[in-house]
């Protein structure tokens, strides 16, 4: 008994002894089996890589919104200490200030907030009056 093998062009046989084909008759399936395992195997890794993948692409997308949110809040705190730091500035001009100039700032404020103290008066009277009136109206047109 003999097994006849092709390679390139040639044909050659090569004698096995019973015992020998035996084993290849037995260990065949199991080798066969074995690759198909192998493959099975390198399938799921495939996939599990897949898997890695896209959960390494989600992290990185999370990643990149946190980073965009740590640059918000940076920003509005950045804004925050350039407001103080303004304010800082004006303290101290205010501080560095002669009795003369902070009395002459002083007054001029007092005047500001009178004339606005004057003006929201008026506004706030005018709404009042025609809240009265339309309340007048609808008394007469009801009652």
């Amino acid at each position: 008994m003999g097994q006849m093998f092709r390679e390139v062009g040639r044909t050659f046989s090569i004698a096995l002894s019973p015992f020998a084909e035996v084993v290849l008759y037995v260990l065949n399936p199991v080798v066969g089996r074995l690759v198909v395992d192998a493959r099975k195997k390198n399938k799921r890794n495939d996939s599990l890589l897949e898997d890695r993948l896209q959960e390494l692409a989600g992290s990185m997308k999370k990643s990149s919104e946190l980073v965009a949110e740590v640059e918000a809040a940076l920003d509005a705190r950045r804004a925050a200490v350039d407001q103080l730091r303004l304010e800082a500035e004006t303290a101290q001009q205010i501080k560095d200030m002669s009795d003369e100039q902070r009395i002459a700032v002083a007054n001029v404020l007092r005047a500001e907030v009178a004339r606005e103290g004057k003006k929201t008066l008026w506004q706030g009277a005018t709404v009042n009056g025609f809240f009265f009136a339309l309340g007048v109206v609808v008394t007469v047109v009801v009652g």
